[in-house]
């Protein structure tokens, strides 16, 4: 009886959360301005004003299906089994919430966007872009976290030295990320760019900046209007609406943007400096008993590892807006216009539906628009008095 309850409970909470995010965006639908940028902003100001009630209702329905987890686990004869189910149970309910949100905001999406994607190519566009662009770090570290409390509840008795659980996360994290990292781009079907006027303009680009060009990747969004470009350490992927809408001086500032992350090595620099934080995390957690990872405590410290890990995470996204700043100017000079590449960046924020500045909340990765436009006006500024001084 209680794993009826229990399980009732999990479905209660994760569908209560699916009908109440449906209810507000098939509202929000019919109040929606007309002019495209007018949506942008009053989409994102109706979801900052909402911000609190929504997250009180999601800690709600959360809470519900966690009760659930809980009440379903003790009713179990086995308490070992129940210490081993109860990670995967819980992840695997944050998951759903997440698949859930998204077949909420599908219907909003498509009348807001236009979208021609069917169901299936939306969530797997949805949930494999963000651990792609910067998720599987996170996710990761919680793989690995996983993986070493359950070995411990496995073995609990034998003596794990330091180093052998250190080495036990580090291993964990490696493994998990090469598949996340490795494995979700072929979800998405990357095939090499093969536009010749592109290929020589990247080979032009890059003679400049001073790098070795790098393959040219086209994401096929299938109908799906997603404005997007990634460089990573030898790649730059760029979907094909964006090839699309972009014009030939909006698309060389696109790609002198993402030569500039290239030229000064910053998918290197941060994938370093995570794997540092990976490695200390792990030989700060080897120090804890062997014990208290086989118990309920285990889950405890799965916790407060990865909310340090988010913590980090937000203060290093502090350093990669100046990255961002230091990209575009870099874009600038290569293209020999910063007017040209703040039009760039103008019409893909358009294009991605966000407001001119980024409410709380949304400041993660990348600066607002705002900033960025206002650091390349500076920079403009600077240019043309630099000149000016030269011919006097």
């Amino acid at each position: 009886m209680k794993l009826l309850v229990g399980i009732l409970l999990l479905v209660t909470g994760i569908v209560g959360w699916y009908v109440t995010l449906r209810r507000r965006y098939n509202a929000l639908i019919k109040e929606l301005p007309e002019d495209a940028s007018a949506r942008a902003e009053f989409y994102w100001q109706w979801l900052t004003s909402k911000r609190r009630h929504m997250t009180l209702l999601g800690a709600v329905c959360c809470s519900l299906s966690s009760v659930g987890i809980v009440i379903a686990l003790n009713s179990l004869p086995s308490v070992k089994f129940a210490l081993h189910a109860f990670g995967p149970a819980f992840w695997l309910m944050f998951l759903a919430f997440i698949v859930t949100s998204w077949l909420a905001y599908y219907p909003f999406d498509r009348a807001l966007r236009g979208n021609t994607w069917s169901v299936g190519t939306y969530l797997r566009w949805m949930t494999v872009i963000p651990l792609w662009t910067g998720g599987a770090f996170p996710v990761s570290w919680l793989i690995g976290l996983e993986v070493t409390r359950q070995i411990a509840v496995t073995f609990p008795s034998y003596p794990m030295p330091p180093l052998g659980t250190a080495g036990l996360l580090i291993f964990g994290f490696g493994l998990s990320f090469l598949l996340l990292t490795r494995f979700l781009p072929l979800l998405l079907h990357p095939q090499p760019l093969a536009n010749e006027r592109i290929l020589a303009m990247v080979c032009d680009l890059s003679e400049k900046a001073g790098i070795k060009p790098p393959k040219l990747w086209l994401l096929p969004c299938l109908g799906g209007k997603m404005p997007l470009a990634v460089a990573t350490w030898r790649s730059i992927f760029v979907t094909d609406f964006l090839c699309e809408q972009l014009k030939e001086g909006e698309m060389k500032a696109l790609l002198a943007h993402e030569l500039a992350h290239q030229k000064f090595q910053h998918p290197y620099r941060r994938a370093f400096i995570m794997g540092i934080f990976v490695a200390l995390a792990s030989l700060v957690l080897s120090f804890i008993p062997w014990a208290s990872w086989s118990d309920r405590e285990g889950m405890l410290i799965e916790f407060a590892a990865l909310a340090a890990f988010w913590l980090f995470l937000r203060r290093l996204y502090l350093q990669w807006h100046r990255e961002e700043w230091k990209a575009d100017e870099m874009a600038a000079q290569l293209v020999g216009s910063g007017a040209l590449v703040a039009q760039t960046l103008e019409k893909i924020h358009a294009l991605a539906f966000l407001p001119s500045t980024f409410p709380k909340g949304l400041r993660l990765t990348h600066p607002s628009l705002q900033s960025r436009l206002e650091n390349l006006r500076w920079l403009e500024q600077t240019d043309v008095q630099a000149r000016d001084a030269q011919e006097r």
